[in-house]
């Protein structure tokens, strides 16, 4: 197959899979977090310091700000639609970057498996679909990972082994930070060591590969701190870490984040312990099979080619990090995700290693699915038993299409092939009988209606201070976020304020100055429930 026909169909299938209503659900979890910011950009004119609140937000790298700021630039949309493309354009890359490592590993078969894998995972099955950090910051350090792993396959030299990962990297720093060099260290200091090739890690170009990689954003947070050390004085405001944001450099906010998470002061027994749980579901299907696979071919001596090196540095490599990872005492699931790209690489590898024809009757898949098919819907927050059983009926359909499919599995690329119509079938009945039920019980844009309806004189709404919350983004550009009375437009016509700055004497008096007199309605943010939401006042003005 030509490759550009390859590219075709890997377009297509990721198309099918992630573009249907990628932007029909509201925003939810840390979205607003990445589009506010993104917004401000545009609004403001400044790429450099992010903003939130009407305050420098720099508690993560701006690269996810930037990628959401140039869709809404290119596009002319402000929608959740072209908010998310960044996060699917991410999978995409990745999915292209392991069609080529699989190729470099194996032919052709090994790069299609290789490809689907890291497009059909549990993981970014849900993160791809949203703007979050984990989908963009994810797919840009796995492509460095997998260019790594071909080059070394290959055999290629030590300089451009590692001078290939220096754009993915940098632009992952960007992102997120260097959390990814754990994972990628892990096993390449596995692989070097068995291969007795240790040396190349004091070669030039991997220090070289190294400081370029890391030097934008430490470029980026050196620019910040001198661009804080000349802005004015803002009002102190806490957030949910107790932290004044407007105060503390990027390497002070960074550090403190470092700090809590190695701290046991707020660590949570239960979700501890299901840690490991949740991250090999997040990894899931491929490492379960592979782990089969490579318990059930353990007392097979090891080969000593470059191939088997690197699947067997891969599975270690990833099983310690990932594991020293769940022994920190406040760390997220999501936070491993970064090892998706070795994990992905090792499961291929290793089912194409042991894979024989006697087992493709096996009902692997039928039981995960099934399961899954059983206990997930229950723990999905859904409003009655009834859609819970509409659920479990679905998955018991997939699964009989998934059993149906292995019945006929011949050869190892078959088993990833054979998943996509079940991925297709879900996709189907999310969009045309999941998402609809889902919209009956939206919390997030109602609030902006809500809103909405009392601002019908032409102006800005401003909001003082509110948080990051979604609903603002639903109000259009007509809104923007400030931190103080002064910095509110010329053309302000309406404010968006807390309960408690209303009702202090000063601040209020400062605004009657300015003809903000009128409360035209009182809105609580739904997210969690009605008794935990943030009340919002809506302040018109007067003529």
């Amino acid at each position: 197959m030509r490759h550009s026909t390859a590219m075709m169909i890997l377009i297509a299938l990721w198309a099918a899979l992630y573009l249907p209503g990628l932007g029909d659900p509201e925003l939810r979890g840390e979205e607003g977090r990445r589009i506010l910011p993104a917004r401000e950009m545009l609004r403001r004119g400044d790429y450099v310091v992010p903003y939130s609140e009407g305050r420098p937000y720099h508690r993560k790298p701006p690269g996810i700000n930037w990628s959401i700021a140039a869709f809404f630039k290119l596009t002319g949309q402000q929608n959740g639609w072209t908010a998310r493309l960044p996060s699917v354009l991410g999978l995409l890359g990745l999915a292209v970057a392991g069609w080529w490592a699989g190729k470099t590993f194996g032919g052709p078969n090994m790069a299609w498996a290789l490809a689907l894998a890291l497009m059909l995972n549990v993981g970014m099955a849900e993160k791809a679909r949203l703007i979050e950090i984990e989908a963009l910051y994810v797919s840009l350090a796995g492509m460095g990972m997998l260019l790594w792993m071909a080059s070394w396959v290959k055999g290629a030299s030590v300089a451009r082994m590692w001078l290939v990962t220096v754009i993915p990297f940098a632009l992952a720093n960007l992102v997120k930070g260097p959390v990814y060099l754990l994972f990628f260290y892990a096993f390449v200091l596995i692989a070097l060591r068995r291969s007795g090739r240790l040396r190349d890690l004091r070669h030039p170009a991997h220090w070289l590969s190294l400081a370029l990689a890391l030097a934008p954003m430490v470029w980026w947070g050196y620019v910040v701190q001198q661009r804080m050390l000349e802005m004015p004085a803002l009002p102190p405001i806490m957030d949910e870490d107790g932290n004044a944001p407007s105060l503390r450099s990027p390497g002070d906010v960074w550090w403190q984040q470092i700090a809590g998470r190695l701290t046991f002061q707020n660590i949570n027994a239960s979700d501890w312990a299901q840690l490991p749980f949740r991250v090999l579901l997040i990894f899931s299907p491929w490492p379960l099979l592979a782990g089969w696979l490579a318990w059930k071919h353990r007392s097979q001596p090891p080969r000593q080619d470059r191939l088997s090196i690197l699947r067997s540095a891969l599975g270690w490599g990833s099983l310690i990090s990932c594991g020293a990872f769940c022994l920190l005492p406040s760390t997220r699931a999501r936070y491993l995700m970064s090892a998706l790209a070795p994990v992905c690489a090792w499961s291929v590898l290793t089912i194409f290693a042991w894979w024989r024809g006697q087992d493709r009757s096996r009902p692997i898949l039928l039981s995960l699915v099934s399961l899954a098919a059983l206990i997930v819907p229950w723990w999905l927050p859904l409003d009655s038993r009834a859609q819970v059983v509409g659920l479990n009926a679905c998955g018991v359909l997939i699964a009989w299409f998934a059993w149906n499919a292995l019945r006929r599995v011949t050869e190892p690329l078959r088993l990833f092939v054979q998943v996509v119509p079940s991925m297709l079938l879900t996709v189907l009945i999310l969009m045309t009988t999941i998402q609809p039920v889902l919209n009956l019980h939206e919390n997030v844009r109602p609030t902006a209606e809500k809103i909405l309806l009392h601002t019908n004189q032409p102006g800005i709404i401003a909001a003082i201070s509110p948080g990051p919350q979604p609903f603002l983004f639903y109000l259009g550009n007509r809104c923007v976020e400030v931190a103080k009375i002064s910095e509110l437009p010329p053309d302000t016509t309406y404010l968006l304020m807390s309960p408690q700055s209303w009702a202090d004497e000063d601040f209020r008096a400062r605004l009657a100055g300015r003809g903000f007199t009128e409360l035209l309605v009182s809105v609580t943010d739904q997210r969690f429930a009605p008794e935990k939401g943030r009340e919002y006042l809506l302040i018109g003005k007067v003529p």
